[in-house]
């Protein structure tokens, strides 16, 4: 019986046994297997974090390579943009007649800039070598002008674009919120403790913050210099334009191109002061054109600019002017046409007078030259330059007489 009992017994305390074993085993098992899980999820995470350090690295080798490769294509651009400048500013008379008929040298520098990645450090110093050689021009012609007016306002689409105001605020108001939360998070449990230092810690990194959002570009600067010499080259060639004196009904038109070209350009001339200034240059040339060519042109000609600025259609003309108490654009036009027409209205008088004595005398053949010579100088003697006109027609027996001279001529 004791026997039983202890065989029970002892099968009884080998079955704890074996279970708390059983139950250590599985302990350790269930450890091992956790362990086993946790280093190949670790192990899996470094791999991940391996093969993603590597494409980073690889990454920023290829944007060190494009951007390398950037600037190596930056700096032949603009070594051939300052080679090309550099040749016609050193050809001299070469640039300067072709300037002075199409502008093609600059044109084509602003087409080429507009098409292309060349920076706008590079358009600045090459355009400024070509600006420079322009001074020496004594004139430029009108179609010239207006072609360069028009390849500005074009490639200042690229050069002068501006990031729009609201979002320009957005991303700065973006930026305040951020600053102010990081420096919150970091500094949260201080700034219950000591709020004096953390307000003082703030405003340094809102001020150091705003120090850099509101300071000028390295591209604004350029801008900004730009811009300057593009206003000094315009005021200066406007004031040498000369319209071709052989298409009387295509000057007026250039002028008006001209005019509208100008407000095109409100990206560079962003003060109206500077728009207003190349407007008052434009009307002044035309009047001195006008002026200086007077009595070449039928009065019709003036008429039809005259009747185009009366009836409000010539919009520069129509607004206010920048200046009080001064002579308007409008009035000064209006009173130069006025004079040039009476010109051209006795210069056409003289003439028909001339023109009507040489049929008269050329008729009669045995009248000399010195005898026909006479008579228009004394017809004549108030005006040289209508009595040295019809002389010369006289002298070389050719009638009709014309009625218009070229003011200048353009090879």
């Amino acid at each position: 019986m004791n026997m039983k009992r202890s065989i029970k017994s002892f099968i009884a305390v080998s079955v704890c046994i074996l279970y708390f074993a059983g139950s250590l085993f599985a302990q350790q098992a269930t450890k091992k297997t956790i362990k086993m899980n946790l280093w190949k999820e670790k192990k899996a995470e470094d791999v991940i974090v391996s093969q993603k350090d590597s494409t980073v690295n690889l990454l920023e080798k290829k944007q060190k390579e494009m951007a390398d490769l950037k600037r190596d294509a930056a700096k032949k651009l603009h070594t051939t943009a300052i080679r090309y400048a550099s040749e016609y500013h050193n050809s001299g008379a070469e640039f300067e007649y072709s300037f002075a008929q199409d502008a093609d040298p600059i044109v084509n520098l602003l087409k080429t800039a507009e098409e292309s990645d060349l920076r706008i450090d590079s358009l600045f110093c090459s355009l400024r070598i070509l600006v420079n050689a322009s001074k020496s021009c004594e004139y430029i012609r009108d179609c010239s002008l207006n072609a360069l007016l028009e390849s500005l306002s074009s490639c200042s689409n690229k050069y002068f674009a501006s990031e729009d105001d609201a979002t320009n605020k957005k991303k700065i108001y973006r930026q305040i919120e951020t600053t102010i939360y990081d420096h919150a998070k970091q500094s949260l449990d201080f700034s219950l403790a000591s709020p004096a230092v953390f307000s003082s810690n703030l405003a340094n990194k809102l001020f150091k913050f705003s120090s850099n959002a509101f300071k000028p570009t390295q591209t604004k600067e350029w801008q900004e210099r730009l811009r300057g010499l593009i206003f000094r080259f315009l005021e200066n060639n406007i004031g040498k334009t000369l319209w071709d004196a052989s298409d009387s009904q295509g000057i007026w038109d250039s002028v008006l191109s001209s005019a509208n070209s100008l407000y095109q350009l409100s990206k560079v001339l962003e003060h109206m002061d500077d728009l207003d200034d190349l407007l008052w240059s434009l009307t002044r040339r035309f009047v001195w054109f006008l002026d200086f060519s007077a009595g070449q042109f039928p009065a019709t000609f003036y008429e039809n600019i005259e009747e185009s600025i009366k009836d409000g259609s010539t919009f520069f003309l129509e607004l206010g002017e920048q200046d009080e108490e001064i002579v308007t654009k409008k009035s000064m036009l209006l009173d130069a046409l006025k004079k040039a027409k009476a010109k051209a209205l006795e210069s056409n008088i003289f003439v028909d007078k001339a023109d009507n004595f040489l049929k008269v005398a050329q008729s009669d053949e045995t009248l000399p030259n010195s005898t026909l010579m006479e008579p228009l100088s004394i017809l004549f003697e108030d005006s040289p330059k209508k009595a040295s006109i019809v002389t010369a027609k006289a002298e070389s027996s050719v009638v009709p007489l014309p009625a218009v001279a070229p003011v200048e001529t353009f090879a």
